[in-house]
C-alpha cells in the first residue's frame, strides 16, 4: 500500500502490488490478506488523520476538506470489511472494523463547519449532527451486541467513550 497525491493535494489509497486473487485462496489465507490489506490502509489513515488534525489543531479554521478526506478513508476501510463479512470473523478484523468507524465519526465531527453565517447553514450543521449522532449510536448498539465475544483493546475503548464528550 501506498498513498498517491492527485489534484488538491488529496491523499488517496492505492496498492501499489497486484491485488490478490481470492478466489483461488482458502479463507484463511483470505482473512490473513485481509487482514494485511486492513493494518496497512489504517495505518495510511491514522497518520493522514494526525497530520490533519495537528496541522489544523491552533487554527480557528478547520481544513473541512481535509476532514472529509480523512473520514472518506475511514469510510472507504468500514466498506472493505463490510464488503468481505464473511472473512471478517477474525477478532483483528472487528477491532479495525471498530477503529474505522469511530475514527470516521472523529473526522466528520472535525469536518463540520461551524462558521455559520445563515439559518439554512445552521440548519445543514444541526442535520449533519444528527446523523453523527445516529450512527454513533449504531456503533455503540453493535459493540454491546458483540461486547461479549469481542475484547477491544482498552485504548480503542477509551476512544469511543471520549467520542460521547464531543
Amino acid at each position: 500500500m501506498k498513498t498517491k497525491k492527485n489534484s488538491e493535494n488529496e491523499t488517496t489509497l492505492t496498492n501499489e502490488n497486484k491485488p490478490l486473487n481470492l478466489e483461488q485462496t482458502n479463507n484463511s489465507t483470505k482473512r490473513e490478506a485481509l487482514k494485511l490489506q486492513l493494518k496497512s490502509l489504517m495505518k495510511i489513515a491514522k497518520q493522514e488523520y494526525l497530520k490533519v488534525y495537528k496541522e489544523n489543531e491552533d487554527n480557528e479554521q478547520l481544513d473541512i476538506k481535509a476532514f472529509s478526506a480523512c473520514k472518506e478513508k475511514f469510510q472507504k476501510i468500514k466498506s472493505i470489511i463490510e464488503e468481505n463479512l464473511t472473512l471478517t470473523t477474525s477478532e483483528s478484523i472487528k477491532i479495525f472494523y471498530y477503529d474505522a468507524w469511530i475514527s470516521a465519526l472523529y473526522a466528520d465531527v472535525n469536518a463540520l463547519n461551524l462558521n455559520l453565517e445563515t439559518e439554512e447553514q445552521l440548519n445543514e450543521v444541526n442535520l449533519k449532527i444528527t446523523g453523527i449522532h445516529t450512527r454513533f449510536n449504531a456503533l455503540l448498539t453493535k459493540k454491546e451486541k458483540s461486547s461479549s465475544d469481542l475484547n477491544l483493546p482498552t485504548s480503542l475503548i477509551s476512544y469511543i467513550n471520549r467520542f460521547k464528550e464531543t
